[in-house]
């Protein structure tokens, strides 16, 4: 059925518009042609997902919600980077940029035993990640991006990240400045950072092994949220892709994604499991 557009939080940058939804959480970002609001295709976080050595899926989820929804920045491409307003469309060369950010795993807290004494627990294992879109009203480069994070104690903070590197690169390359990458005017393109610590979080790290310390009181799905990072191979960021508003009463939407080397293209229905 025809889908009804709402405006919540619009970006504007050459032929292209992003509605940002914050909620409910987790916050869907709706991309459109600019000026068309009768179709658009959505992207919202489904979940983390960590995979074993011998191959098998498990969720990494938090004991009780977690995530925070939105934060905005924008700038131009002139001499000084001078900020640009957060309202409305942004200049020519300029950039809008909203984050949110969400979390699995346990956080900080505290309990209290029978006797009354206060016990701070400090997490096991947790990972906060930070998902920021970016809409580009002109030709730029881009280096180090900005991420909305949050520590386990729910402290948030922007913290500068570079997302450029490639495969090869090793750890002695993120030392050096950050690659660029050539934007070009309406591109959209998202970018998730991570942060995993805890005390329990990586049994290989001999230099600071597991405190096998306790939590509280523990849930029976406590294998959910703790997790030994030592035990998989694979970390999954996992985004849900609603192409419901591309179709009309009846028909179904005709989609395809392109190679950005060859430019051949491939149906939804041929890209493999």
């Amino acid at each position: 059925m025809p889908r009804d557009y709402v405006q919540a939080e619009e970006q504007v940058g050459g032929g292209t518009m992003l509605n940002f939804v914050q909620s409910p959480y987790p916050p869907v970002t709706q991309i459109l042609k600019n000026g068309q609001k009768d179709e658009w295709i959505g992207m919202q976080q489904d979940g983390l997902y960590v995979v074993n050595h011998a191959g098998e899926e498990e969720p990494w989820t938090p004991p009780s919600f977690s995530g925070y929804p939105s934060s905005g920045w924008g700038g131009d491409s002139g001499e000084g980077g001078i900020l640009s307003e957060l309202e409305g469309a942004i200049g020519a060369g300029g950039f809008r940029a909203i984050s949110s950010s969400s979390g699995a795993g346990h956080r900080s807290g505290v309990h209290r035993d029978d006797d009354g004494t206060v016990h701070r627990d400090v997490p096991r294992s947790t990972i906060s990640t930070g998902y920021t879109s970016f809409l580009f009203a002109g030709d730029m480069t881009l280096g180090d991006q900005m991420f909305f994070i949050s520590s386990p104690d729910y402290l948030m903070y922007l913290l500068a990240g570079c997302p450029n590197y490639e495969e090869t690169h090793t750890p002695e390359d993120a030392g050096s400045a950050c690659p660029r990458r050539e934007m070009k005017q309406g591109n959209f393109k998202f970018t998730v950072l991570g942060l995993m610590s805890g005390s329990d979080i990586n049994s290989l790290n001999t230099e600071h092994p597991p405190l096998g310390g306790e939590w509280g009181d523990e849930a029976e799905n406590v294998a959910d949220y703790d997790k030994d990072i030592a035990d998989y191979k694979t970390l999954i960021y996992r985004t849900m892709l609603d192409v419901g508003a591309m179709a009309g009463d009846t028909e179904a939407p005709e989609m395809w994604i392109s190679d950005p080397e060859t430019g051949a293209n491939m149906t939804f229905a041929e890209i493999p499991q």
